[in-house]
């Protein structure tokens, strides 16, 4: 990825994985209703749609500009 990628993109794509691993992570004890007070998590919470939104692709074709402004938005809400 790296040959193909800027490194705003590298570093945005790093932080929309660890907030998306924190997510599954933490999904039995979100579950019960415990949070908890990690930044980290908390930022993951709050830009869950988002990302969803990120990773789930309609039928129409997806325009890699918009993805990578996606990406980049949801990348920046995150710690």
């Amino acid at each position: 990825m790296d040959a193909v990628a800027s490194p705003e993109h590298l570093a945005a794509a790093r932080r929309v994985r660890a907030a998306l691993s924190l997510l599954e992570g933490s999904a039995d004890a979100r579950a019960l209703g415990i949070l908890g007070e990690d930044p980290r998590l908390l930022a993951a919470v709050a830009a869950e749609p988002a990302l969803r939104a990120l990773l789930e692709q309609g039928p129409e074709p997806a325009e890699p500009g918009r993805s990578l402004r996606i990406l980049a938005e949801a990348a920046d809400t995150l710690l």
